[in-house]
């Protein structure tokens, strides 16, 4: 009969112990997503934390919308370099949410993640009229 009290004391230290983990792992998203600027990463990082905590998923994940184009993949349709992009971007404000939007990435010249902006559709096409101009 002695047996009951101790099988439940250690249930309880074992979910004791699992919502501690769940809730350290939770206030560590909520502190990545305080670590960013960027919209969809703080959104991502908050879902995590309450998807964490709640030990199920209560919080869906944003979705992407569009398909994104890196300045060299720009450049490549268009037939100039990524560094031209850029320039014409920056010259011409492009880099708006109008026209894309900033994505974490690593840097191909050394093993930091960067912030980098990524392209809409619609900016091709306004490449397209700036590079004919």
């Amino acid at each position: 009969m002695k047996q009951q009290p101790v099988d439940d004391t250690k249930k309880l230290r074992s979910e004791a112990m699992l919502l501690n983990a769940r809730t350290r792992q939770a206030k560590m998203w909520k502190e990545l997503s305080q670590m960013t600027t960027i919209k969809e990463y703080k959104e991502i990082a908050f879902a995590k934390a309450g998807n964490v905590l709640a030990g199920k998923e209560i919080f869906s994940l944003p979705e992407a919308t569009e398909k994104t184009y890196s300045a060299d993949e720009i450049g490549a349709i268009l037939g100039v370099s990524a560094n031209k992009i850029g320039r014409l971007a920056n010259a011409h404000n492009l880099k708006t949410e109008q026209y894309g939007k900033l994505f974490y990435d690593k840097s191909k010249y050394s093993n930091k993640e960067i912030e980098t902006f990524r392209y809409f559709e619609c900016a091709i096409e306004e490449f397209k009229r700036l590079l004919t101009n």
